[in-house]
C-alpha cells in the first residue's frame, strides 16, 4: 500500500506543477483552478445566471482560460447572432478542448472564456463557438463574478499574462 499512496502523492504533485506552469508556478494555483471550473460548472443551476444569447458588449479581444492551463488571448467576432472566439493555432498547438464558456461579471463586462476538455453544460443554450486550430467547440456562458471560481493569487482573467 505505501507505494500506492507514494504514486498516487507524486501523480498529484505532478498535476499540480502541471496545471500552474511547471518551474515557479504556485502549486496551490493548479488546485485552486480545477475547484474553481467545477464551482463555475456548477453554477449553471443556479437560475437567472445561464446566458440565452451573447452578451451585446464584446470586445474584440478576450482572454481565454484553459482549466488548470495556460491562458490565452483571442479575437472575437460575430457571425450571425452568435459570437467566434478564435485562439491563435500556433500558441495553442496541443490543445483539443471540448467546450467553452464564456464569462460576463455582473457589471455586463463581458471577462473571458473558460477552456473545458469535457462538452458543454447540459441544456445550457449555445452562444457561440471557439475556435482551436482544426478544432471548433460550443461556447455557452453564465454571468457570474469570475472572482468566485478563482484564488485570489490566481486570477482567471489577469489584466495582463505577464508576455
Amino acid at each position: 500500500m505505501p507505494t500506492i499512496k507514494l504514486r498516487a502523492s507524486g501523480l498529484l504533485l505532478l498535476l499540480l506543477l502541471t496545471a500552474c506552469g511547471g518551474r515557479g508556478g504556485n502549486p496551490a494555483c493548479g488546485l485552486a483552478s480545477v475547484a474553481g471550473a467545477n464551482l463555475l460548472l456548477g453554477a449553471f443551476s443556479t437560475p437567472n445566471i445561464t446566458l440565452s444569447a451573447p452578451p451585446r458588449r464584446v470586445p474584440v479581444t478576450l482572454q481565454v482560460r484553459v482549466v488548470a492551463g495556460p491562458l490565452y488571448h483571442a479575437t472575437v467576432t460575430r457571425t450571425d447572432s452568435l459570437l467566434e472566439v478564435t485562439v491563435p493555432s500556433d500558441s495553442a498547438r496541443n490543445l483539443a478542448p471540448g467546450s467553452g464558456v464564456l464569462i460576463q461579471d455582473t457589471t455586463g463586462r463581458t471577462r473571458g472564456v473558460v477552456l473545458f476538455d469535457a462538452p458543454p453544460v447540459a441544456r445550457a443554450p449555445v452562444i457561440g463557438t471557439v475556435v482551436v486550430g482544426s478544432h471548433r467547440v460550443p461556447l455557452v456562458g453564465i454571468t457570474a463574478d469570475p472572482d468566485q471560481f478563482a484564488d485570489a493569487r490566481c486570477p482567471l482573467f489577469p489584466d495582463s499574462t505577464g508576455s
